[in-house]
């Protein structure tokens, strides 16, 4: 009788031992994660909800930010974490995308909602930015690769890119400070532009020219043309480029002159 009552507890243990096991094993490759244990099942669930995250950039080491600042020069983005400003260094290769196109550092400002991608260094080695079109941007000393008056369009050469772009009627352009026209902008001439998408707005070329007004005392127009101007009390000699028509001023006319690498490029009655 003791035998047998030790024989129905030992087998009575053998069988919760059983359903015990078999109720947390699960079959590999079963779809139902119910059944796994709650550090993988927690796994699963995650890898399951990065994959429906199909358009949303903002994974792993990456962060989706406003941009506070950033220097090309010195390759540095900032930005705001809760009350604090980090600083991070912009890789030589970084990879800079715009509504789904190849873009330039110098096309991102401050105020733009950006996603830094950062490798393990927390270097930031992408960018992408989206909903720029409408926003304006500055870009320092393009190069005019092409003009068409006819069309209103240059295309400009910007961090060894040709772009092109459409001058509106109403853009600002001017040379050195005057007001001009495009008809005067010429090729290989750098300028600072703004653009609104794919608009022109503002032209602005600087050649390094100084204006000075004053009273013409004498002018020269021999082979070696010059100028001389009273300005402020103090006489002062210019040179002239040969090409320059000095019959439309005459001695004492006030003057507004034009130079560029100390030679007179340009005159006109003030």
């Amino acid at each position: 009788m003791k035998k047998k009552y030790v024989s129905l507890v030992a087998l009575l243990m053998f069988f919760t031992f059983t359903a015990s096991t078999v109720g947390a094993f699960v079959p590999p490759g079963l779809e139902k994660k119910g059944g796994l244990p709650p550090g993988i099942q927690k796994r699963f669930l995650q890898e399951e909800q990065v994959k429906e995250e199909k358009s949303d950039k903002v994974l792993h080491n990456q962060y989706h930010t406003t941009i506070e600042s950033i220097d090309v020069q010195t390759r540095r983005i900032a930005i705001k974490e809760g009350t604090a400003y980090i600083y991070l260094l912009i890789a030589d290769s970084v990879k800079v995308e715009i509504d789904e196109k190849t873009g330039s550092l110098q096309e991102l400002q401050k105020n733009d909602e950006v996603v830094l991608k950062l490798d393990k260094n927390n270097t930031v080695v992408e960018i992408y930015a989206e909903n720029l079109g409408n926003r304006v941007i500055t870009m320092k000393e393009v190069v005019i690769k092409s003009i068409s008056d006819k069309n209103r369009e240059i295309v400009v050469v910007h961090n060894n890119k040709e772009v092109l772009y459409y001058v509106k009627d109403e853009a600002i352009i001017e040379i050195d400070g005057e007001r001009k026209l495009l008809e005067d902008i010429k090729v290989n001439m750098k300028a600072d532009i703004k653009v609104r998408g794919t608009d022109v707005i503002e032209i602005k070329v600087n050649q390094g020219a100084t204006k000075y007004e004053g009273r013409l005392i004498a002018k020269y127009t021999d082979d070696h043309p010059i100028l001389v101007l009273r300005i402020d009390g103090n006489d002062k000699i210019f040179s002239v480029v040969k090409s320059l028509d000095l019959r439309e001023v005459k001695v004492g006319d006030n003057v507004i002159i034009r130079v560029e690498k100390d030679i007179v490029t340009s005159i006109a009655k003030k």
